[in-house]
């Protein structure tokens, strides 16, 4: 059947696929970005948490030891991650093996196992493990996952799993045009294969998590990386000439991390500034004296202030800034490596850090300032 008459017939499409040859790299890296941009309950977005971790049980056809062992030979294993919206699936097999890189790329994007018994221990494990300072800063939610049933993740696999939903990228060891020869022929038009339920009892255990307080001032999210917005959010956030370590870090002896944070998530880039803070009891008004040194700081920003934070912009961009505020799968600063281009490729095929920067530097100090303000309300 033509995928024309598919498409006819309303079968959802084939992912996206694109590569990145290195012929002489030492591995093949896979990257799988799935996004939804629309809004997803709460349940929804508790059992996506729970497939990122049901999914390392492997494929019906792979098992997870099989997977397991073959997505770690060139020491990075298989990774997947769940953030608002949005599923990432990443692994590396060493050079030689584009056939294998194809099986684990049809076996995990498109036929999970996904077995009750797969499931409940995923559910279990985040009952048991409540999310720690960093993770809630970069976005994990306390859900209720005892409302959660397996039924309810295999139903989020199959939304985001879906054709115009999910982008691929392969990259590494082969020449041009074997990365896709490989990959696109095992993506399938039309319904998936039925996967197995077994019934098991669901029985977690409660956890939690004390001690640390986290603030996150949501500064929006757009589809593309936004030149005047990035830069704002290095000069308030990023490295220690910013208004973040400036003028609270260094007045506030119980906070004990904070960053600005561009993370890729379903619906775009979502641009935050993030602290922890050790809970105090009776204090609760920390965020909003966070929010107003941060509007002083700002309005005494000189042409000093502006050059650096264009600098450090430019490095994080281009990958040469260690504490970037680029996110990758896992909270890991992007880099340049093959594994975090085919991640990018895979999440935004239209990325072009050149043009960022070229549109920062054509952006003055009162612009600068204008935009931090703008982007804290004040």
């Amino acid at each position: 059947m033509t995928s024309a008459l598919l498409m006819l017939l309303g079968a959802p499409p084939v992912p996206l696929v694109t590569e990145i040859a290195v012929p002489d790299a030492d591995q093949i890296v896979v990257c799988s970005v799935s996004r939804v941009a629309e809004p997803m309950t709460a349940k929804q977005d508790a059992a996506l948490l729970a497939l990122a971790i049901a999914l390392r049980d492997g494929s019906t056809e792979l098992s997870r030891d099989k997977v397991l062992g073959l997505a770690s030979q060139v020491g990075r294993g298989l990774e997947t991650e769940a953030r608002p919206g949005m599923l990432v699936i990443r692994f590396s097999v060493p050079r030689g093996q584009l056939a294998i890189a194809g099986l684990l790329t049809e076996g995990l994007v498109e036929r999970a196992a996904l077995t009750d018994s797969a499931i409940l221990r995923a559910l279990g494990r985040l009952v048991a493990e409540p999310p720690t300072a960093l993770q809630q800063a970069l976005g994990a939610r306390p859900y209720d996952f005892r409302k959660v049933r397996p039924q309810d993740v295999r139903d989020v696999y199959d939304l985001v799993r879906s054709g115009e939903r999910t982008r691929i990228c392969i990259g590494g060891a082969f020449e041009p045009g074997e990365g896709l020869a490989e990959v696109v022929p095992r993506l399938h038009e039309g319904p998936l294969r039925q996967r197995p339920k077994e019934g098991l009892p669901w029985e977690p255990t409660h956890g939690a998590t004390g001690g640390i307080e986290v603030a996150r001032i949501q500064l929006g999210t757009w589809p593309r990386l936004e030149p005047r917005k990035f830069l704002a959010l290095v000069a308030l956030g990023t490295g220690k000439g910013s208004a973040l370590f400036r003028a609270w870090r260094l007045q506030e002896p119980e906070s004990y991390w904070q960053q600005a944070v561009v993370l890729p998530t379903g619906g775009g880039y979502s641009f935050e500034l993030v602290a922890a803070h050790k809970a105090v009891p009776g204090e609760d008004d920390w965020p909003a004296r966070m929010r107003s040194a941060l509007l002083d700081d700002v309005k005494a920003w000189t042409q000093a202030d502006h050059d650096r934070a264009l600098a450090v912009a430019r490095e994080c961009l281009l990958g040469k800034f260690p504490n970037t505020p680029l996110l990758g799968p896992g909270g890991v600063p992007l880099g340049q490596d093959l594994a975090d281009r085919c991640f990018v490729k895979a999440y935004d095929s239209e990325w072009n850090p050149v043009n960022v920067i070229e549109a920062m530097t054509n952006l003055d100090l009162q612009d600068l300032k204008a935009e931090a303000l703008r982007a804290l309300g004040g």
